[in-house]
């Protein structure tokens, strides 16, 4: 299977596309707010440890997805605006 650039794509593909990362970005969303209160959580019950830190490294990593996503997403807009 070969990978399209953005400009390659059709507008439907690009469309399927948005609407996945927008599905994305909902699910990163609450990962990254479920780690996060593992880490409240973890600090509350047990003080600062090993565990609280890896919620935090685990975060970090949903965030830092999110933001690739979110940077795709503004080039998909700004590529279908460029389009109509």
């Amino acid at each position: 299977m070969e990978i399209k650039t953005i400009h390659e794509k059709s507008t439907e593909e690009l469309d399927k596309t948005l609407k996945s990362l927008k599905s994305e970005k909902i699910i990163n969303a609450v990962l990254v707010g479920f780690t996060i209160g593992v880490f409240v959580y973890s600090i509350l019950k047990g003080g600062i440890g090993f565990g609280s830190f890896m919620a935090l490294a685990v975060a970090y990593f949903f965030i830092k997805n999110a933001n690739k996503s979110n940077a795709l997403t503004k080039e998909i807009e700004k590529e279908l605006n460029n389009r109509t």
